[in-house]
């Protein structure tokens, strides 16, 4: 998972040492316009949740297409 997380934050054009605290309204626009790419990209990446990845992955549903 740690090369989608720097693929993230290439493709929203944010530098891996930033901090939270510190982005912009616009930087998690472009963190979510990536994040909807790469859940369209890589099936089951919705549902990861890394506080129990045991969890069963399912196919990734964009659900964000009525907003674009």
């Amino acid at each position: 998972m740690q090369h989608l997380t720097a693929e993230l934050l290439h493709m929203a054009d944010i530098h891996r040492d930033s901090r939270s605290y510190a982005l912009s309204i616009e930087d998690f626009s472009r963190l979510c316009t990536a994040y909807q790419k790469l859940c369209a990209e890589h099936p089951g990446l919705y549902e990861y949740d890394f506080r129990y990845n045991k969890r069963p992955v399912h196919p990734c549903e964009n659900d964000y297409d009525d907003y674009e």
